[in-house]
């Protein structure tokens, strides 16, 4: 039972504009075979556990920051005024604050540059 509860009080996070995202491509690759079931499940744990634990380790007043580093090969890419699309092989999740990694056969990254302020 407390299980359960954990479980769904760290899918809420799912809902934030990222788990949002996330969510979108990952399903947009199951259902174009690039991705099974079983990977997204595991990429939306591994989201569960890790946004849990940045925000257990950061009081709400403190900015959230860290490194992602991102290795794979380069499939396909789109740029579109400022915001960039990439679609990855092989790729490979690197946390540079926690020796925790995960990699993946398809990804697809999208990220947009900011303006300086």
């Amino acid at each position: 039972h407390t299980r359960a509860r954990t479980m769904t009080h760290r899918m809420l996070y799912r809902a934030s504009t990222f788990g949002g995202a996330l969510s979108e491509t990952l399903q947009e690759m199951e259902l174009s075979g690039d991705l099974s079931q079983s990977a997204t499940r595991k990429v939306l744990e591994c989201f569960d556990k890790e946004l849990v634990k940045a925000l257990d380790e950061n009081p709400p007043d403190t900015k959230t920051s860290g490194k992602l580093k991102v290795k794979g090969h380069l499939h396909s890419y789109n740029n579109v005024g400022s915001l960039w699309t990439l679609h990855l092989r092989d790729t490979e999740f690197i946390l540079a604050e926690r020796p925790s990694s995960i990699t993946v056969p398809v990804a697809k990254v999208i990220a947009q540059i900011m303006p300086e302020t």
